[in-house]
């Protein structure tokens, strides 16, 4: 019977050169499908990483225009509430300027609502803060225009204007709080080569 060691030696020596290149030839595929496997991986992130940077950015950008225009249709329906309750203008005009800007504002307040929402959820007490200062010159432009307005009572229209102005005045401090909140959170997303 052969031995094993007689086995071996009787194989020449071109089949062990050629089963360890091949054993040499495969660790090198497996290393190099390991290397290539771990390279796309990092890329993959990266790529990932971008794509949600830029795609934050965008509804950021969306958001602040959004805002934006929102916030100067209620500054311009506001100034136009201003002018009547001074007795500059007259309601007709008023409600004018109300009807125009309302058609779109509504959209917009939704699309807003909902960016944060989805989002940005950690803007959600900067915008209830800037919807408070909204609802406060609301308010005063709602007592004012009803028929029993506590404003209206001993107040001269010095007064209410007054009173009127310092909401409006903190409405748009508010505003703008909130539109440089939205721009200081992009500026976070800016991708710089």
């Amino acid at each position: 019977m052969i031995s094993i060691s007689g086995f071996l030696s009787e194989i020449p020596a071109t089949v062990y050169v050629g089963f360890f290149t091949a054993i040499t030839t495969l660790t090198g595929v497996f290393l190099t499908n390991k290397a290539n496997n771990q390279r796309l991986k990092i890329q993959y992130d990266f790529e990932t990483r971008i794509k949600q940077q830029d795609i934050m950015r965008e509804k950021l950008e969306e958001l602040y225009f959004l805002s934006s225009r929102f916030i100067k249709n209620i500054s311009v329906t506001y100034t136009s509430w201003g002018y009547f309750i001074g007795g500059v203008t007259n309601m007709s005009d008023v409600v004018k300027t109300a009807d125009e800007i309302a058609k779109n504002s509504i959209v917009e307040q939704e699309k807003i609502e909902m960016l944060i929402k989805f989002y940005f959820p950690e803007l959600e007490d900067n915008y209830k803060i800037f919807e408070e200062s909204k609802k406060k010159v609301n308010s005063i432009w709602l007592d004012f225009t009803s028929k029993t307005s506590e404003y209206r009572k001993n107040k001269s229209n010095k007064d209410i204007v007054d009173y009127f102005s310092k909401y409006h005045a903190k409405f748009i401090l508010q505003s703008n709080t909130f539109l440089k909140t939205i721009a200081n959170k992009a500026n976070k997303y800016q991708i710089y080569e």
